[in-house]
């Protein structure tokens, strides 16, 4: 007698019926860096362009957030953007829609040292 099992699955995996948005900060090229000097922001899902509400955020004076550079270049996996003479030792951030991304520390050096980022 002939065997009556299907020799294929009929169950297909599930597959997502919605986007979601991910972005993210992996690595900088310095991590440690002087006011000016050109910071290059690696990661993912930043966007093809900047956007009217979109941003890099730097720590300020009160261990937050809230020194806003000014990208010079924006892709969906870099930016650049020249630190900013305010900007203190702490987190950075990508403001993109309203949202955070993740935030990686950054060591502003006041001397003019760079220290490239190791991976």
């Amino acid at each position: 007698m002939a065997d009556q099992h299907p020799t294929h699955s009929t169950h297909e995996a599930a597959k997502p019926t919605h986007h979601v948005d991910t972005y993210g900060i992996g690595h900088f090229n310095y991590r440690t860096i002087y006011p000016g000097a050109e910071l290059r922001i690696y990661g993912i899902g930043f966007g093809d362009e900047q956007g009217k509400h979109n941003t890099v955020l730097f720590t300020a004076d009160n261990e937050r957030l809230g020194i806003n550079g000014h990208p010079t270049y924006w892709s969906d996996k870099e930016i650049h953007v020249p630190v900013p003479g305010a900007a203190k030792t702490g987190n950075v951030a990508v403001m993109k829609d309203g949202k955070f991304s993740n935030k990686l520390h950054l060591t502003i050096s006041r001397e003019g040292v760079l220290i490239p980022w190791l991976l």
